[in-house]
């Protein structure tokens, strides 16, 4: 089943189930490209707040209240 979830990751879903090897748990993976859409930033609203999500120069992730 392992595979088939790698698969579907590759194939450019927004969102998967991985396992997580360490907990033995399962978390929903979510692609990157599905969150920004073409742009450098998304808002996230989060328990009452909303933040910034934005990619650096440097491809790296920064999340600001």
């Amino acid at each position: 089943m392992a595979e088939e979830k790698d698969e579907r990751r590759d194939a450019g879903l927004p969102s998967v189930e991985v396992e997580s090897e360490l907990l033995g748990k399962t978390r929903r993976l979510i692609q990157s490209e599905a969150i920004f859409c073409g742009q450098t930033s998304a808002l996230i609203a989060h328990g009452g707040e909303v933040y910034t999500l934005r990619v650096t120069k440097q491809g790296k992730l920064v999340l600001n209240k």
